[in-house]
């Protein structure tokens, strides 16, 4: 039987294009093999089959060059994970070309987004154009037979990047003469020293993680991680196991090519440094993906501490030189190599919730694949430059939308910059101009930084400029993520820890009814005073006296009604308690919230658990892990939330659950009776709301009820709601490929404007 012949054509942003002739049964049989042989990390989007006549014009079967095309989607994937295939080359002396080489790559692993400047992907517009290959590599690039056959961004030890080790010398450099690389990590590392390490999409923070003294150390350098959790990278699942318990779910998560950072709950004892994650019951863990890393652990380390290389609220460093200036401070060695980084990709995060995996921050491994919307749009392009903390951006092209890497809060200049890049990168690679999108959406908050460069960017190119209200964008995002057609409505629980309401207050515990387009707000918590407002967020004492003042007359609770006495949760002491106390006595005008997150703050607070927020979410996720401790099998304490109507609305009258627990002692009992009390607080709450969410939804004859917001991550609430919604018959909607929180939200917003513009047609 003749080999086919013809020709593979990289089409741009149109696809591939392969022309092949040969009997119709050797083409069928090839059309087949395609849409049954992909690899794991591959996915078909459709395959259009075209029969012309035989022409004989090619004389065997090429690769031609690519056509640069602005077509339909992008074609190019994430980052990968080094494949078995590699590993074995990488630990297999008879190979010197890439034994122990850390940068081994091949058709079906290595770097992709990180390294390419724009596309069609080829390696002349990659950062790989640097290092020209070796007469060995190009043979391995050009044979059809080879698994480097068009492989862009592998190279070996003879052509490719390397890495050099830097001794920090009070922040002068000093490069040290080092044969073994990854041998001489290994020997500072056992030592308690920390290690800047450039990586694929940017440098992180590695020390070890079983020494307090040493986490502790980075901790004091990092001055503003007082408390915030430590990623953890592991040899592999065994070694996870010895400090972790690791759901089926969450093996399949750590070991894909997508190698995201997954929270998985502590072993008791946790035989790691308590300093990695105080207060928590979680640790994040992720698995090497990249040769460096498992040429590390192939020296017999502990598990380190892998964390973000950045100074606090700004984006990680990727130039050298900026690498060094930005963590001189930090590390004592730097381990760098000579690669540029086009695109800074922070990790990937994923937290397994009732047994379904939820991205937590979808970055790199994901980004920059694309999730469709199920309805057409197609002559709209948008750009969405979601909230202002735990910030993506997105850009809508043809019903895909293109969510970036995590960008995080846009409080300051240099992280409101990368937002800008990040985008600008998204477009040159969709192959669109600034002056094609014709939509700019933004959050409905005027004062974020976020909205403000929407605002200038739809002024620039005169595009219309759209606001969405926070937890419409939640509410859009999860209808998106579960292909809800536009047309069908659908309950949301909106719960999360703020966001700005269409009456101008902060909104957080929501329950909408509606479709993309528009939702009606049917219920929602009953809103709590935030003494001193934003003060309230930080020092969750302040909730909690707001949350006290409706529950009873606040004069009748005394310090020996709490674990710690109020004055101490607050940093003035008993002048400044004093000072709010008064406040809600007189009723002085003070914002009011429905979030759920600053009821869980006050909580937490309560029971003695947080009293200073010094990350996101730390006295929601404190509370969390104390009430997971309740003993198992206990019968919990019980109680209603009862739900009232005022003014159409529907009402959860969280104060009731405050008064309950004083008349208890519930915040002053024994300690695993507390935790049972904490516990029950999260069930009455969950409850509650999935109660209230059910008879909006039988008012409105709708059968899906779904959660969205930074609190559909937690781990006792998430799950109950979701056993009685599908007790009482309705469909449960979840996040699965969209974040939850904040991070989904320039997806949910791409959603709102791509469905408001296909009912105006």
């Amino acid at each position: 039987m003749f080999p086919l012949m013809g020709e593979i054509r990289n089409w741009g942003s149109l696809g591939v294009r392969v022309i092949v002739e040969g009997s119709k049964k050797q083409i069928e049989s090839f059309v087949n093999g395609i849409r049954d042989a992909i690899p794991p990390m591959a996915y078909l989007e459709s395959v259009e089959v075209e029969w012309e006549p035989y022409s004989g014009e090619f004389p065997d079967l090429q690769i031609a060059p690519s056509v640069t095309s602005t077509g339909r989607t992008i074609v190019l994937p994430p980052d990968l994970a080094t494949c078995d295939a590699c590993l074995g080359e990488m630990f297999d002396p008879a190979l010197p070309r890439y034994y122990r080489y850390p940068f081994i790559a091949c058709v079906e692993c290595g770097p992709r987004f990180t390294t390419m400047e724009s596309l069609p992907y080829d390696r002349e517009r990659s950062t790989m154009h640097d290092f020209p290959f070796c007469p060995q590599c190009q043979g391995e690039y050009s044979n059809p037979e080879d698994r480097r056959f068009h492989a862009q961004t592998f190279a070996c030890r003879t052509c490719g990047p390397r890495y050099a080790v830097y001794a920090n010398a009070g922040g002068r450099l000093e490069q040290q003469d080092v044969e073994d690389i990854p041998q001489a990590m290994a020997g500072l590392l056992l030592e308690g020293n920390i290690l800047a390490v450039k990586g694929i999409g940017g440098v992180h923070l590695v020390c070890r993680a079983d020494l307090d003294d040493v986490v502790l150390k980075l901790r004091e350098r990092k001055k503003k991680r007082k408390y915030k959790p430590f990623a953890i990278m592991a040899r592999d699942v065994d070694h996870v196991r010895t400090f972790a318990d690791l759901p089926d779910p969450a093996v399949a998560l750590l070991t894909s090519f997508r190698r995201p950072i997954v929270l998985l709950p502590k072993n008791d004892p946790f035989p790691l440094a308590a300093e990695v994650a105080p207060g928590l019951d979680t640790v994040g863990v992720i698995l090497p993906y990249m040769g460096l890393h498992h040429l590390l652990f192939d020296e017999n380390l502990p598990p380190l501490v892998f964390t973000s290389g950045n100074v606090s609220n700004l984006p990680m460093a990727v130039e050298n030189d900026t690498i060094v200036r930005h963590l001189g401070s930090l590390a004592d060695y730097f381990i760098l190599h000579d690669r540029r980084i086009a695109q800074r990709c922070d990790d990937s995060v994923a937290k397994v919730v009732g047994g379904t995996p939820k991205l937590i921050r979808r970055s790199r491994g994901y980004v920059p694949e694309y999730i469709p919307l199920p309805f057409p749009c197609d002559a709209l392009q948008a750009i969405a430059f979601g909230p202002e903390l735990h910030s993506t951006g997105a850009f809508l092209k043809l019903s895909r939308v293109f969510p970036t890497q995590h960008i995080g809060n846009v409080t300051n200049l240099e992280t409101l910059d990368f937002l800008g890049e990040a985008l600008t990168h998204m477009l040159r690679l969709l192959g669109t101009e600034k002056s094609e999108v014709r939509v700019v959406t933004c959050d409905l908050h005027p004062g974020f930084h976020s909205s403000r460069l929407a605002q200038e960017w739809a002024n620039e190119i005169g595009a219309e400029l759209v606001p969405v209200q926070h937890h419409h964008a939640h509410h859009a995002a999860l209808l998106g993520d579960n292909s809800v057609p536009a047309d069908e409505p659908a309950v949301t629980i909106a719960v999360d820890g703020v966001g700005h309401g269409s009456d101008g207050a902060p909104w957080g515990g929501e329950i909408f009814v509606g479709t993309y387009a528009a939702v009606e707000r049917q219920g929602h918590l009953q809103p709590l005073p935030m003494p001193g407002g934003d003060l309230a967020a930080k020092f969750p004492a302040r909730m909690l006296l707001g949350a006290l003042s409706l529950a009873s007359t606040i004069s009748e609770f005394n310090e020996s009604s709490f674990p710690l006495p109020l004055s101490s949760m607050l940093p003035q002491g008993e002048p400044e308690l004093q000072l709010v106390v008064q406040q809600l006595e007189r009723q002085t005008q003070m914002p009011l919230t429905t979030s759920l997150g600053r009821v869980l703050d006050a909580l937490a607070t309560g029971f003695g658990l947080c009293t200073e927020r010094t990350y996101d979410g730390e006295p929601a996720m404190r509370f969390e892990a104390f009430a997971a401790g309740a003993p198992a099998g206990d019968s919990l304490p019980a109680f209603q939330i009862p739900l009232v109507q005022e003014n159409s609305q529907l009402v959860i009258a969280t104060p009731a659950l405050f008064a309950w627990l004083m008349e208890e002692g519930a915040f002053i009992a024994p300690l695993k009776k507390r935790q049972s009390y904490a516990r029950a607080c999260h069930i009455a709450l969950a409850g509650a709301l999935a109660t209230a969410a059910q008879e909006v939804a039988r008012g409105a004859g709708v059968a899906r009820i779904g959660l969205t917001g930074g609190v559909a991550l937690n781990t006792l609430i998430a799950p109950e709601i979701q056993r009685i919604v599908e007790a009482n018959g309705f469909h449960f909607l979840e996040h699965v490929r969209v974040p939850p929180g904040d991070a989904g939200v320039s997806f949910g917003q791409c959603a709102v404007v791509a469905a408001n513009q296909m009912q105006k047609k």
